[in-house]
């Protein structure tokens, strides 16, 4: 089995990405196993495809930007 790696950053084609990962966020079954599971403008993706184009794995980031305070951290 031939597995193959596809990278989705922003910008990206929207249209192929939910062509491949489309099923985990629209069906219950799997919004049930992935509750956390979200895509916006900030995430980038990482997908494996095998020999018939099916995802067999996946895993993304988000890039935010959180403000720490000095006095929030401890020495």
């Amino acid at each position: 089995m031939n597995e193959r790696l596809v990278l989705f950053f922003p910008p990206y084609k929207k249209s192929q990405f939910y062509q491949l990962m489309g099923a985990f966020f629209a069906e219950r079954v799997y919004q049930q196993q992935f509750p956390y599971l979200v895509n916006d403008e900030n995430c980038y993706w990482y997908v494996i495809l095998d020999d018939e184009k099916r995802v067999t794995a996946f895993s993304y980031y988000f890039i935010c930007q959180i403000k720490l305070d000095k006095s929030s951290l401890s020495t």
